[in-house]
């Protein structure tokens, strides 16, 4: 369910609500009671579709795939430590955070009997409200991936640096063992 329904769906329960309040024919403790309830299911509502939000980017994000196939086969997916993932992931925890994030603790069977974690991987909290949510993510990973290339090239380069500095030094040694 898109934002936007979810937004629909809410407004007809609070139309509702202030129906019953401005109907002269229920007494206070019901209207209230009836707020109390009308209060509740919108905060269910919201809540499912929260967690609804958060499994559907999991599954974006961490697909399941066969990991047999080529490569340039395999769908777009999270980068990192978790870019062998491909039996997709279950959700083991999820934590609202103050700013409207969500930390989630996630898991994947990884064969033989094993299981893999990524605990606090971040959700972003404008991320559950995108309307193409799949090319949205895609982009983010592309974007991702791109930002890692770059700092692993940027490693690259520096080791690249030391190891040419030492064999500069070693030459260095060994013209002066020469006497050079």
């Amino acid at each position: 369910m898109l934002k936007s329904e979810l937004d629909e769906e809410l407004k007809v329960y609070e139309d509702l609500l202030s129906k019953i309040r401005a109907n002269a024919g229920l007494d206070e403790n019901e209207v209230d009671l009836t707020e109390e309830l009308f209060n509740d299911l919108i905060g269910k509502l919201k809540s499912q579709w929260k967690d609804q939000r958060i499994r559907d980017i999991t599954d974006i994000l961490f697909p399941n795939y066969d990991g047999r196939q080529p490569e340039e086969n395999c769908p777009i997916r999270w980068p990192g430590p978790t870019h062998w993932w491909w039996n997709g992931v279950s959700i083991k925890n999820t934590r609202e955070l103050e700013n409207g994030d969500f930390k989630i603790d996630l898991k994947t069977y990884t064969g033989g009997g094993e299981y893999d974690t990524l605990n606090g991987f971040i959700i972003k909290a404008e991320w559950l409200n995108q309307e193409n949510l799949k090319e949205f993510l895609h982009d983010l990973c592309r974007k991702e991936m791109a930002r890692l290339k770059v700092i692993s090239d940027a490693n690259d380069l520096a080791q690249a640096t030391r190891d040419l500095a030492a064999a500069q030094e070693a030459v260095a040694k060994a013209q002066s063992k020469l006497g050079r």
